[in-house]
């Protein structure tokens, strides 16, 4: 059975000049459900996209359910790396491969591969950085791998098999993000050769609505506990989902750097969000003191259009006070601008 949840959907136009470019349609599902949304839409339209790299914080508990925290000696950056995409900085690298000592590991141990981390994006075209070879340590998922290695370890998993999908710790995982979810996911390959997640946006929303209210993990029944079970005894699940909302929230910057509008909209609400983000346009963000998750999809794929939508919705759901609407006004109509800088146009939220 489907959760329950409201559904909504938001259109990001692009602009260009005084006209029209492009525009992105935003699903959204909200947990638990909001009655009375200005485009309020029936759940069945929802779509049921791959979590990708939003599934990261849900991957990470069975390792601190099962101690992991205390015997890595785990603290709340180390967890929120390890749920991060994070920029691919030298910090961000060096905190992995120091996790990664704990282990008795050398980065080769990773198979997520290499890619140009993403703080390029933020230097000069100029920049020597450029130029500088990068390894696995910088790819955005070393911290989210780091985890999975170390959840290898305590379930006596060769470190070369950490990612096949039928061993015990990633069995594990698998049951984690059923119970959550309330739905037993599509299992396919994620671009860093990690298992990645489909399903229905709502149960997305769902799984996040555990970090913001752990708590309710202990009202879960039938299948869903059974399927908890697997992933650890109830009580430590319970601390293990808290302590990991409280890592992310209190340290975004590990998460995914320290100019991104998930950062920034941490930022802004200080200890009370977690924010996470999946390739082709996907959103999940849990609110430690409403108890609310949202999950988003931006249907063509395009992840510019998440942060105007997302706050969007945040201000429907009255998350966001006036100081908090100012600080973050540049992401609800992001400025587009051209190669050398110059104004081309905006991004606004058009309803319906």
């Amino acid at each position: 059975m489907r959760p329950e949840s409201t559904a909504s959907r938001v259109v990001v136009e692009a602009w260009r000049g005084t006209r029209v470019e492009s525009e992105h349609d935003v699903w959204c599902a909200i947990v638990p459900p909001v009655a009375g949304l200005a485009s309020e839409v029936d759940p069945a339209a929802l779509p049921a996209p791959f979590m990708r790299s939003a599934a990261k914080p849900l991957q990470l508990l069975p390792l601190v359910a099962a101690g992991g925290a205390e015997r890595f000696g785990l603290d709340a950056a180390d967890l929120a790396v390890m749920a991060a995409s994070h920029g691919g900085t030298d910090a961000h690298a060096n905190r992995v491969a120091a996790i990664l000592g704990r282990l008795g590991l050398v980065p080769e141990a990773l198979r997520c591969g290499v890619h140009r981390p993403y703080f390029l994006e933020d230097l000069p075209a100029e920049s020597p950085e450029r130029q500088r070879l990068f390894g696995p340590l910088h790819n955005n998922c070393s911290g989210n791998h780091a985890a999975l290695l170390a959840l290898a370890e305590i379930e006596g998993v060769d470190p070369a098999a950490y990612l096949d999908p039928t061993t015990a710790g990633q069995q594990r995982v698998h049951a984690a993000i059923a119970a959550l979810a309330g739905v037993a996911p599509v299992l396919a390959v994620d671009d860093c050769a990690a298992p990645c997640y489909g399903m229905p946006l709502e149960c997305m929303a769902e799984a996040y609505r555990f970090l913001a209210r752990p708590a309710a993990v202990r009202s879960l029944a039938g299948w869903r506990r059974e399927h908890l079970d697997r992933a650890g005894e109830v009580g430590r699940v319970e601390a293990a989902l808290g302590r990991i909302a409280a890592a992310m929230a209190q340290e975004p910057e590990w998460v995914s750097g320290t100019t991104s509008g998930a950062t920034r909209l941490a930022r802004a609400l200080p200890g009370a969000i977690v924010a996470k983000y999946g390739a082709e346009g996907v959103l999940c963000v849990a609110n430690l003191e409403s108890g609310m998750a949202v999950a988003l999809k931006v249907a063509d794929g395009n992840s510019r259009a998440l942060l105007p939508a997302l706050l969007a919705v945040a201000a429907d759901l009255a998350w966001l006070r006036p100081d908090a609407m100012t600080a973050l006004r540049d992401l609800a109509e992001p400025i587009l601008r051209g190669r050398v800088g110059q104004v081309v146009g905006a991004l606004r939220v058009r309803r319906g």
